[in-house]
């Protein structure tokens, strides 16, 4: 009797990730915190859950409310205590049961024996008087196989979403090539005069950027990623960019997209020559600035990413975020 798999092997076979992120997160949070079969009272520390994973403490905030405010969930938080870790439990259901590797394996190999035994007829596997007898034509076989190719490549698809993943998004959008050429011709002009080495297997990666931001946002997005300097703050967002990454690339675009806007949008030090939009200017009221002042006083440093600049900035940025902002 085959061993049911364990919550690890599932968490590693599910897709539909929102960013790879958000994957490696959910792989620590259940190798180091989940202790019960069924995922549940999964009691992590945001930094513990950062050095297990090695992933920024603010991505790693970022990643858990992603997990959790997902349309279909990977984590249900169930408690919330004051000034203790948050209580979360897994949705089973949104975990894949099998390999989807092996699901593609099985489902193309009947396809594949029966064809290749044609073609294996055909070519002189079997002896002349079968074949005199029997006589296929070649170019049947070769259209059945071209049919039977399609059929595997839906079924496939089909098990991709049955194991987990979301549907592959579509590349006709024409805002995808525009964006590529965009990126191939800007990005020598902020890199020193290299060459960019997207290639087309990087659509899928634009698509998926693209369904949550704009173009003309997507490019801001990319010309901060391509300016940003170091903070000499280790595990910063600023410092992985500036010193950890060898190639400031469509992946590092993607696994650091929120930051990004939020940075780009704010106009965050260590870009230049950006002309970004940015928020409302709102006139706060002064109950307003009072809490948000009791707020920043609670905390012993700036919490914002990046670090503001001075202490009204500080005030302000929480003042923004109790509205919404």
């Amino acid at each position: 009797m085959t061993e049911p798999p364990s919550l690890l092997q599932r968490v590693t076979w599910t897709r539909g990730f929102r960013c790879q992120t958000d994957k490696d997160v959910l792989t620590a949070l259940v190798r180091w915190f989940c202790f019960r079969p069924d995922g549940s009272n999964i009691r992590p520390s945001v930094a513990k859950l950062a050095e297990k994973s090695q992933v920024p403490i603010r991505s790693v905030e970022r990643a858990l409310s992603r997990l959790v405010e997902d349309p279909a969930p990977f984590l249900m938080a169930t408690a919330r205590p004051h000034r203790r870790p948050a209580v979360y439990c897994l949705n089973l259901d949104r975990l894949a049961t099998e390999d989807p590797e092996h699901l593609k394996l099985a489902a193309s190999l009947p396809a594949r024996v029966a064809v290749k035994n044609q073609l294996d007829r055909h070519s002189g596997g079997q002896n002349a008087e079968w074949r005199s007898r029997n006589r296929p034509d070649f170019d049947e076989v070769a259209a059945q196989y071209g049919t039977e190719e399609e059929d595997l490549y839906a079924s496939t698809s089909s098990m991709d979403r049955q194991s987990g993943g979301q549907n592959t998004p579509s590349t006709a959008d024409p805002r995808i090539a525009e964006f590529l050429a965009w990126w191939r011709e800007t990005y020598p002009l902020h890199n020193d005069g290299a060459q960019s080495r997207a290639a087309d297997k990087d659509e899928t990666i634009v698509a998926d950027l693209l369904d949550i931001y704009p173009l003309d946002r997507l490019q801001a997005m990319s010309l901060y990623l391509w300016q940003v300097t170091s903070d000499g703050r280790h595990f910063s967002d600023r410092w992985w960019i500036a010193e950890v990454v060898t190639e400031r690339s469509l992946r590092v675009l993607r696994h650091k997209a929120g930051y990004l806007d939020k940075a780009s949008r704010l106009g965050a030090p260590g870009a230049t020559q950006l002309h970004l939009d940015a928020r409302p200017q709102i006139v706060f009221s002064d109950r307003e600035i009072r809490d948000a002042e009791q707020w920043r006083r609670n905390v012993m440093m700036c919490p914002h990413d990046p670090p503001c600049e001075g202490f009204r900035q500080c005030v302000l940025e929480f003042a923004y975020q109790r509205r919404g902002l």
